[in-house]
């Protein structure tokens, strides 16, 4: 069996996100049966519209992009307008049902990278011209087009921080199975706890934990006590910090109590918790253990 690799001296971490500028731009086509007979090729354009900083607009083809292989079909196109540059972008083009003015059909979407070399991208088979005229989405001589564009603008780097990086070892299952059977029910201050994952797993049972916790302790339980020291640390709120580093106190648990003390002395935190009701019980009822916060 491969050694076990050796527990990290702590964690951190940081995140991502897109910054995004979004726009659905609806472009109504009246009159849809005088505009065919344009001719392959060519275009009815737009009005201008600017995402991201950069202006943009639709072309409409009535009788397709070119007459070889499209000439059944309407074709439809975005272009970037602004001038020498690169924008990236994700496109969606949608036909709008009349009835709710929704839109209610997509037909294609696509990430793309415009250029000023590459200033369009386009759909040549849109929709089949026929299809199109049978359909709800044609009423009244009118065709609607709706085009989402999101344009990526960059990345949001978040600065690292530390995380609750209590590591749990793996499960020794031969002797811990045999005590934790001895153990199914455990009675602490009156409570009957069972040491099991679903309720080990559930989030909204703080108390729960806190008593395995304590019947782990008691039980020399090692990962099990471990198992609940990393659930709590992953749920400290400016409420119940002091409350659960007292817990941590009481039981030894060295990086729970750690964690607990990075958290209150977080900037942005501190007063929060010092105004809070579990903190100044804990400053009256154990001062030395508030003093090591300072």
């Amino acid at each position: 069996m491969a050694a076990a690799s050796p527990q990290p001296r702590e964690k951190t971490r940081s995140s991502c996100s897109a910054e995004t500028d979004r726009c659905a731009h609806v472009f109504e086509i009246d009159d849809y049966s005088l505009h065919k007979g344009l001719g392959a090729g060519n275009f009815i354009k737009s009005g201008t519209f600017t995402v991201g900083g950069h202006e943009w607009c639709i072309h409409y083809y009535p009788d397709g992009f070119t007459l070889e292989d499209s000439k059944d079909y309407i074709s439809v196109c975005l272009q970037l307008l602004t001038k020498e540059s690169e924008v990236r972008a994700h496109v969606s083009f949608w036909l709008v049902d009349p009835a709710t003015t929704l839109p209610s059909f997509l037909v294609v979407e696509n990430a793309v990278l415009f250029t000023h070399v590459h200033p369009t991208t386009g759909l040549r088979y849109f929709q089949k011209r026929t299809e199109l005229e049978a359909s709800p989405y044609l009423q009244h001589y009118r065709l609607t087009i709706q085009c989402n564009l999101t344009v990526i603008l960059g990345s949001r780097v978040s600065q690292s921080e530390k995380t609750c990086g209590i590591q749990v070892p793996p499960s020794n299952l031969s002797q811990d199975l045999g005590r934790m059977l001895d153990a199914a029910r455990v009675t602490v201050k009156g409570q009957d706890f069972h040491a099991h994952k679903s309720v080990l797993a559930s989030r909204n049972k703080r108390k729960t934990v806190e008593g395995l916790l304590v019947a782990a302790d008691r039980l020399a339980l090692d990962r099990l006590k471990l198992m609940c020291e990393s659930i709590l640390c992953k749920h400290l709120s400016v409420s119940n910090v002091a409350a659960i580093l007292d817990l941590a106190n009481w039981h030894h648990c060295k990086q729970l109590k750690d964690a607990c003390i990075r958290y209150i002395t977080s900037s942005d935190r501190l007063d929060d918790v010092m105004a809070s009701q579990g903190y100044k019980d804990l400053k009256v009822a154990f001062p030395a253990l508030v003093a090591e916060i300072s």
